[in-house]
């Protein structure tokens, strides 16, 4: 289900690469703290209602939404009111799975659970291993007797508690530490402590609904990771540190450090192998249709083939569905570059009447169109009507955008300075609305450095 699964990229994928602008960082299983990012659903951001009373996932991955007298399905990007039968039928399925309080239960994994005094009494119904966590303080007293909680075990194995009143606690087998996620622990991951149901979907989200607060989706990530050093030995000098970092049209990786070293690599950066030495610091990369390497340099403009042509900071080069290279720069308007059979270098320039233009990455649309992120705004343009017309491009957003990725939905995502990220359907036609998400929704900053999708469209 892809439209919830790029939800969790803007919840986790961000944080990881993110730190690639130090070092080079690979997700592994080390023994490490979990961290719990949340994402925020509300009125604010579209949600229909924010009085959410039950949750399933349907069999094509949608959610499905009960509210008191409605109930809606929800694919990651819209909401779809649902027939009344459906609710209906949501509604007999929730008096079914009500939240629990007392007596003897089952969590979603068939696990044996049940509240003694001020502690969950957890049984894994695999091994017969059993957990007491004291979720409470005992100065509650009887007031436990009535609480109402639902427990949760997610594919990695830890244990998920919502009491209604108290907020999640959340209890990681591996290190048997337990957590406490409150509305006033700081962490920001939930706004209230009266959460009224629970639920966990397929790709190991927890879903929490706050009473009159919306709806939480609370994923761990961050589990571990491993720093590569692509020379093999200590960083005294900085040499390690990753200028770039780039997958090419063959598949591999390519990267550049801070001493001017090219490397390539597979897609796990193993069989690191060094391309070049010159010094030069290089920060994009591209492969053209002869299979030539282009290389884009912080002041000297472009390698190919070990031999520098034209000038200044190229910061993104782009290879269009026709065979043309594109390149723009901070410092430099957009270009059009092409070596002849001859082996000579030609080079033509665009947006040249846009003071202070401040090109920073460019991305082919499934058009074959191309949208432009700039410190001047957003733009788009087709190639062969720029060719034909230098003046044919067109001004999409007025804020300074620094990256920019389309899923594979046709989703358009724009990364910004200070203002989260933006996101439009670009399916069909250019998007002439964009959704807003920042911090106030989850986002883990304002800043948004890189977007990017993963192979499970995530």
């Amino acid at each position: 289900m892809r439209g919830l699964e790029i939800i969790r990229y803007l919840c986790t994928r961000m944080i990881r690469l993110l730190l690639l602008s130090l070092y080079l960082l690979l997700a592994f299983s080390l023994q490490a703290k979990d961290e719990i990012v949340s994402f925020k659903l509300s009125s604010q951001n579209g949600l229909p209602d924010n009085s959410v009373r039950y949750i399933q996932q349907a069999p094509t991955g949608e959610l499905l939404l009960m509210i008191h007298y409605a109930a809606y399905s929800f694919d990651g990007y819209t909401y779809r009111r649902l027939p009344q039968e459906e609710f209906e039928r949501l509604k007999a399925a929730s008096l079914k799975d009500h939240s629990l309080s007392v007596g003897h239960n089952r969590d979603n994994m068939g696990n044996h659970v049940v509240m003694e005094g001020n502690a969950i009494v957890y049984t894994d119904h695999a091994t017969g291993e059993q957990i007491r966590l004291q979720v409470l303080d005992p100065q509650w007293g009887k007031l436990t007797q009535n609480l109402k909680y639902r427990v949760v075990t997610d594919h990695e194995g830890r244990i998920w508690v919502s009491i209604n009143g108290f907020g999640l606690y959340v209890y990681n087998r591996r290190t048997e530490q337990l957590r406490h996620i409150s509305e006033d622990d700081g962490s920001g991951l939930i706004d209230t402590n009266y959460l009224v149901y629970m639920m966990l979907d397929r790709d190991d989200h927890v879903w929490v609904a706050g009473e009159h607060y919306g709806l939480f989706c609370l994923q761990t990530v961050n589990q571990g990771y491993e720093v590569v050093l692509p020379s093999g030995q200590t960083d005294k000098e900085r040499t390690e540190e990753i200028r770039m970092m780039s997958r090419l049209s063959n598949g591999r990786i390519i990267l550049a450090n801070n001493a001017g070293v090219v490397m390539t690599a597979d897609s796990l950066l193993e069989n690191i192998v060094p391309l070049s030495t010159d010094g030069e610091n290089y920060i994009s990369a591209c492969l053209d249709g002869a299979g030539r390497l282009w290389l884009g340099s912080r002041v000297n403009g472009v390698n190919v083939d070990g031999r520098h042509y034209s000038q200044g900071r190229i910061d993104c080069l782009l290879l269009d569905s026709k065979g043309r290279m594109w390149a723009c720069g901070l410092k430099r308007a957009v270009s059009m570059m092409t070596i002849d059979h001859e082996g000579r270098f030609h080079e033509r320039g665009f947006f040249e009447d846009s003071v202070g233009l401040q090109a920073r990455m460019m991305i082919e649309d499934h058009r074959g169109d191309i949208w432009l992120a700039s410190e001047k705004g957003l733009f788009v343009f087709n190639p062969d009507e720029l060719l034909a017309d230098s003046k044919a491009y067109k001004k999409i957003l007025d804020e300074p955008i620094r990256c920019l990725c389309q899923d594979s939905r046709g989703v358009l995502w724009a990364g910004t300075l200070a203002g989260g990220v933006l996101h439009g359907d670009n399916s069909a036609w250019h998007p002439t609305t964009f959704t807003r998400l920042d911090r106030s929704d989850g986002l883990v900053g304002d800043a948004v450095q890189m977007i990017a999708e993963d192979g499970s469209a995530t």
